[in-house]
C-alpha cells in the first residue's frame, strides 16, 4: 500500500510556508461590542443557550456572531459551551469566539480545549490561543508545535504570526528548499489498528460478511460498519469485470478518524481499482448523482479511487480538517472535480482531474491546503483555483494544461507557494492573479500570466 508518512509531509511542508510570513500584531480588545448587520447581541446569546440538539446550526452561528460582536456578557457561557456542548462544531465555534474576544479568563479553558477528543475543536482552540500575548498561551503553543499533525501545524502558524521569541525558536532550521523530500521515508500513515472491510463491485454481496472471502457489494453497505476514531479501513475493488459502483458516498462527522488512526477508504491492493460512477448504466455519460465522495468527517484518507460523472463534485470536502486525498482520478463532473469548502489543513497527493465543466480543483475558504504532484487538464475554467481567503497553500510538482486558466488566485487568497510546477498550454492564462491575492513561484514553468 502507499500509505507513506503523509502526515509528516503535510505538516513539515507547510510549517515552512507558515513560518515565512510576516508577523502580525495581536489587536487589542475593542472597548465595546460591535454591531454586525441587524443582529441583536442579546438574541445571539439567547440562541447560544438553545438546549436541543437539533438546533446545533443555530447555536454554532450564535457562538460565531457573539465572538464577532465582542459581546463580553457571553464569555462565561462560551467557556462552558466549549467544554460541555455535545456538538463538536459548537465547541469549536465557542473557541473561535473566545479568541475574538481575547479575555484573559478564557486562556485556561482554551488550553484545556486543546485536549478535546475532536480535532476541529483542538485546532480552533489553538488558533484562539494565538490571539493572546500571555506566557501560558505561548507555552502551550510551543509544546504542541513540537508534535506532528494538523494541531502542530496550527500551533506553528499561530506562533509564526506573532512577534515573539517563540516565533524565532520555531522557525529556526525550517527550509522551503525541497518540501517533497519529507515524503521519502517514515512509518505508515495509517496504522492497521482498526477493522478492515472489503467491497467487490463484481462478485460482492451485501448479505456477506465484508471480509476478503465474503466481501460486500456496495460501498454504502461497508460504510455502515465504519467506526469513528477506530482507524477502520474500507478496501474496494471494481472486481474481475471492472464494474463501477453506481452510488454516492457520504462520510458523516461521526466517522471521523484521529491524527494517529484515520478512517481510510482505499483501493483493494492487487485488485482492479475501484470506480465510482454517478451515471446510470442506461445513460453512461449522463451524470445522475450529486456528489461522488462527500466528506463531512475529519482525518479521512481516500486513496486510489476513480470518480466520474457526477452533477456537482467528484470528491467534496466540506468543513473538515486533516484529510488526505491521494492517487485519485476524477473525470467528467458537471462542476468541480475536487472541491474543498471551508476545509482548512487538508492535502491532495497526486490527483488527476480532467474534463470537468468548471474547475478541476477548487479550493474555497480553505487555508493551508497542500497539493503535491498531480495533473489537472482540459477542464472548462480553471485547472486549480484558490478563492475566498484560501491563504498559505503549497503546490509542488503540479501540472495544469489545456484548461481555460491553469492556476488562479482570486478574492483575497494570499501567500501561495508554488514549486517545481508546470503551467502551460492553457487557453487564457497559465497563472491568473487578482490584485488582492499573492503567490511565490519557485523553479516552475509558467508561460502566460494574467
Amino acid at each position: 500500500m502507499r500509505h507513506r508518512n503523509i502526515a509528516s509531509a503535510v505538516i513539515l511542508v507547510i510549517f515552512a510556508a507558515a513560518a515565512c510570513q510576516h508577523p502580525s500584531p495581536v489587536n487589542d480588545l475593542p472597548p465595546k461590542p460591535r454591531a454586525v448587520g441587524d443582529l441583536d447581541p442579546v438574541e445571539m446569546v439567547r440562541a447560544l443557550e438553545y438546549p436541543d440538539d437539533d438546533r446545533d446550526v443555530q447555536r454554532r452561528f450564535a457562538a460565531i456572531m457573539v465572538g464577532l460582536m465582542r459581546e463580553l456578557s457571553a464569555i462565561e457561557l462560551l467557556n462552558e459551551k466549549m467544554v460541555i456542548d455535545r456538538s463538536p462544531r459548537v465547541r469549536a465555534a465557542a473557541a473561535f469566539a473566545l479568541g475574538e474576544m481575547k479575555d484573559f479568563t478564557s486562556i485556561e479553558p482554551l488550553v484545556n480545549a486543546t485536549h478535546d477528543r475532536v480535532g476541529a475543536v483542538r485546532i480552533a482552540a489553538i488558533h484562539a490561543l494565538g490571539q493572546f500575548e500571555d506566557p501560558a498561551a505561548e507555552d502551550r503553543l510551543k509544546e504542541m508545535a513540537k508534535d506532528f499533525g494538523p494541531e502542530a501545524l496550527a500551533a506553528v502558524r499561530a506562533i509564526a504570526e506573532r512577534n515573539s521569541v517563540a516565533r524565532q525558536d520555531i522557525i529556526k532550521g525550517l527550509s522551503l528548499d525541497d518540501p517533497r523530500r519529507f515524503m521519502e521515508s517514515g512509518e505508515p500513515y495509517a496504522p492497521e489498528s482498526g477493522r478492515a472491510w472489503y467491497v467487490d463491485a463484481t462478485d460482492g454481496d451485501d448479505q456477506g460478511e465484508g471480509s476478503k472471502a465474503s466481501p460486500f457489494k456496495t460501498l454504502n453497505r461497508a460504510i455502515k460498519e465504519l467506526r469513528g476514531g477506530a482507524g477502520d479501513r474500507l478496501f474496494a475493488t471494481s472486481g474481475r469485470d471492472e464494474a463501477p459502483f453506481r452510488e454516492s458516498v457520504t462520510l458523516p462527522f461521526e466517522m471521523s478518524g484521529t491524527r494517529n488512526a484515520p478512517t481510510v477508504l482505499a483501493a483493494w491492493p492487487d485488485r482492479p481499482p475501484p470506480i465510482l460512477d454517478g451515471a446510470t448504466a442506461e445513460k453512461p455519460d449522463e451524470p445522475a448523482e450529486e456528489d461522488g465522495i462527500h466528506l463531512d468527517a475529519d482525518f479521512v484518507q481516500v486513496d486510489g479511487f476513480t470518480v466520474r460523472h457526477f452533477r456537482d463534485s467528484g470528491i467534496d470536502l466540506n468543513g473538515v480538517t486533516g484529510c488526505v486525498i491521494s492517487h485519485c482520478t476524477v473525470e467528467a463532473c458537471d462542476r468541480h472535480g475536487i472541491f474543498l469548502y471551508y476545509a482548512p489543513d487538508n492535502a491532495l497527493i497526486e490527483p488527476t482531474v480532467r474534463k470537468c465543466n468548471y474547475q478541476g480543483i477548487s479550493i474555497r475558504s480553505s487555508p493551508r491546503a497542500l497539493v503535491l504532484g498531480g495533473l489537472s487538464e482540459r477542464n472548462g475554467i480553471d485547472g486549480l483555483l484558490f478563492l475566498w481567503d484560501s491563504d498559505d497553500g503549497v503546490v509542488d510538482g503540479f501540472t495544469a494544461r489545456g484548461n481555460q486558466r491553469g492556476l488562479g488566485l482570486i478574492q483575497g487568497s494570499n501567500d501561495l507557494r508554488v514549486f517545481r510546477s508546470v503551467l502551460e498550454g492553457n487557453k487564457e492564462a497559465d497563472l491568473s492573479l487578482e490584485p488582492d491575492s499573492s503567490v511565490q513561484v519557485v523553479a516552475s514553468k509558467v508561460v502566460k500570466t494574467q
